[in-house]
């Protein structure tokens, strides 16, 4: 993939194929880390997947847990931690926590996929994205269709968005029951399954397809169900091995 100059909508209406590098190269460094979102970067990955929480400083951060225990081997909440807390911090490898900020300046031809993680993130990822002037450059993604919702309104109500968790619940009915439904979304972003249930199949990415919206799976680590997937027609694939993931596209001709 070259650099883009297009918006995020404008590409997803083109109906390109998507290879989302999910939280940077996260199987060669540590996820979230900058050298996971440079190692994607110089693959060619142009849309960089994320998590974003805020400090209590009320500035976004690019983390994914609530705590620093997994990554840092240390209890405390990310919402409990000031910003100077934040910097002096290292994850594991010795990588610091990155602020939204760094990541919109280190990387400003890129396309991000920003999934909300707490409440108190909402306003301040709002001022982060309109100082950056990168309201063309995001989709808003959240377990919680409330999150998205809230930050789109914060944002002028212009913004590409995904879907929560009661709306995905509504898409899969939809989908199984063929009922004429609309999201305001642009995307639906789901697993394959989730609790034994198969949630893309190719009769749920057709539906999607009818009701105008893209269907992107996450997170996908092997090269067969990388092919399997799009097979069926998925309009792009998350995955923590961007290298791979780049290989399938190259071999089906969609890089």
């Amino acid at each position: 993939m070259s650099d883009i100059s297009d918006s995020f909508a404008d590409h997803l209406k083109s109906g390109r194929v998507i290879g989302f590098a999910h939280r940077g190269a996260a199987l060669e460094h540590t996820e979230n880390s900058m050298a996971a979102f440079a190692r994607a970067f110089e693959l060619g990955f142009r849309f960089l997947e994320t998590d974003i929480r805020a400090s209590r400083d009320g500035t976004p951060w690019v983390f994914h847990d609530e705590t620093l225990l997994r990554l840092a081997d240390d209890p405390r909440r990310m919402r409990e931690l000031s910003d100077r807390d934040l910097a002096s911090i290292r994850v594991r490898g010795g990588h610091a926590i990155l602020r939204l900020s760094e990541l919109f300046e280190a990387f400003p031809g890129a396309c991000f996929n920003l999934d909300i993680k707490s409440d108190l993130a909402l306003e301040p990822m709002a001022r982060v994205i309109s100082a950056y002037n990168m309201q063309r450059r995001v989709l808003i993604g959240s377990f919680s269709d409330k999150r998205i919702s809230m930050l789109n309104r914060l944002l002028g109500g212009n913004i590409c968005r995904g879907v929560g968790t009661g709306n995905a619940l509504r898409f899969h009915i939809g989908a199984r029951l063929r009922l004429p439904q609309f999201f305001g979304a642009h995307a639906v972003q789901l697993p394959i399954s989730h609790k034994g249930i198969r949630l893309i199949t190719p009769a749920s990415i057709s539906y999607a397809h009818r009701l105008g919206l893209r269907v992107h799976v996450w997170t996908i680590n092997h090269a067969p169900v990388m092919h399997a997937l799009f097979d069926m027609g998925v309009d792009g694939i998350m995955s923590d091995d961007p290298a791979l993931l780049k290989q399938v596209m190259q071999e089906r001709g969609i890089w």
